[in-house]
């Protein structure tokens, strides 16, 4: 049995990969293994690069999933983060434009039921009393909110 692989399959095996193409040279050229241990040493080192290459697959996709998942992070704290401070921001202003306007709603209807007070003051400080003007008394009821419970119960 030769020692050799043919010259189609050594060229295969360099075009494959240089590291296994010297090995088996150097194996070949010392003579330290000879006939079916060289194919199988040859087998041996076939399977290992072809390990190696679909180790270096994976590892090239495990990257590039890493490089996506990196790029999705940096987004969303880019993106997220900003736009809930702005919503927190929002919500707490919106709370804030309704105690206004709650305030100012509070002050208005002090106004007005303090006119209709004065009105009914005013009609009752003379001595003969006017009467006391019929808007008077039907301002503050809807002032009060219990404007319609009291016609509709009268």
């Amino acid at each position: 049995m030769t020692n050799r692989l043919s010259p189609e399959r050594e060229a295969e095996i360099a075009e494959e990969s240089p590291a296994v193409a010297a090995m088996v040279r150097f194996a070949e050229t010392t003579g330290a293994i000879e006939g079916d241990d060289l194919k199988g040493l040859y087998r041996i080192a076939t399977d290992l690069y072809a390990e190696l290459n679909a180790a270096r697959a994976e590892l090239a996709a495990v990257r590039k999933e890493l490089e996506r998942r990196t790029e999705d992070v940096a987004f969303l704290e880019r993106a997220t983060l900003p736009e809930l401070r702005r919503t927190i921001e929002h919500h707490k202003d919106g709370k804030q434009r309704w105690r206004d306007r709650a305030e100012k709603a509070e002050a208005r209807l002090s106004a007005v039921l303090d006119l209709c007070d004065r009105e009914q003051r005013n009609a009752i400080r003379w001595e003969n009393p006017v009467p006391v003007p019929d808007w008077v008394a039907a301002v503050q009821r809807a002032a009060l909110g219990d404007g319609k419970r009291t016609e509709a119960t009268s």
